[in-house]
């Protein structure tokens, strides 16, 4: 039902975490975002940070980064905890708020035209420690009855899981910080599951994908950018134009040599002619 929690290691050896208020090495750009919210989906964003008279928001949904990720075709990663400055700050986190923030991701991803498969994303919770503090090895328990209750998604409204944090936090129970790590992994036109969401189509081209708000977003260094139809037809074109290039380039070179022997064969011929008028003068 759920997705797994990952646990992945550095290179000493220990479990990854982060250090709480560190700086990270890297910065926003072509596949790295940091977000300092967990609402996945458009429907998740609470309505005080709209301005419905501009048009304009305070917190945009995550969902839109992982579309722009998916279609630039180079995959990326959202890390949810981490601050636009690069600080790690954290998001706390019961097991129940995570399956909640899973289903979540998921159900964004299946609104998606055509739905993101689940093999394509990846999700992890990385605990972020105080300066100082060890890995913790022991975890809270779980019920997994409670697990098994269905989740409120698609709104701003607590969830159950959510007041069930609150109250384990007001009963001395605080729960652990994460920094959520959703990547998407990169495109490659010529994988046969890239050609399978496009199988009438003869040439090679990367799948566009629809974010659930219907628009089409793509990354542009650390920024996203709305596509039109008609940009996207634009950007069709000049993949097909690419995709043709070596076979462009070899009609081209095939019709220079051609029209450079006819001009050969040609000066031959005007040179033959001329020699056959000089020998009749001469007779």
């Amino acid at each position: 039902m759920f997705g797994s929690n990952k646990c992945s290691t550095s290179v000493t050896g220990k479990p990854k975490h982060y250090i709480r208020n560190e700086v990270v090495a890297f910065e926003e750009d072509q596949t790295h975002e940091f977000k300092g919210h967990r609402n996945i989906s458009v429907a998740d964003v609470p309505p005080w940070c709209i301005n419905a008279s501009n048009n304009t928001s305070t917190r945009k949904a995550i969902s839109r980064n992982l579309c722009g990720f998916l279609n630039t075709g180079c995959g990326g990663t959202v890390y949810i905890g981490i601050l636009d400055g690069g600080r790690v700050q954290g998001v706390r986190l019961t097991r129940y708020q995570q399956d909640h923030l899973l289903l979540s991701l998921q159900d964004a991803m299946n609104a998606f035209r055509p739905p993101v498969p689940r093999f394509m994303y990846t999700t992890e919770f990385v605990p972020v420690l105080e300066p100082g503090d060890e890995y913790p090895y022991q975890f809270l328990p779980v019920s997994e009855k409670v697990r098994a209750q269905p989740h409120y998604l698609r709104s701003h409204l607590f969830c159950w899981c959510d007041y069930d944090a609150l109250g384990s936090f007001n009963g001395g129970v605080i729960p652990m910080s994460y920094v959520v790590e959703i990547s998407i992994i990169p495109i490659y036109r010529d994988d046969p599951w890239v050609r399978a969401f496009i199988p009438d189509c003869k040439i090679a081209t990367n799948p566009i994908f629809q974010c659930e708000d219907g628009q089409i977003y793509f990354r542009k260094q650390s920024t996203l950018v709305t596509y039109s139809l008609r940009d996207v037809e634009q950007l069709a074109r000049e993949e097909v134009l690419l995709y043709r290039m070596p076979q462009l380039m070899k009609a081209w070179k095939d019709m220079m040599t051609y029209r450079t022997l006819q001009q050969l064969v040609d000066e031959a011929l005007d040179q033959k002619k001329d020699n056959s008028c000089n020998e009749d003068q001469k007779k």
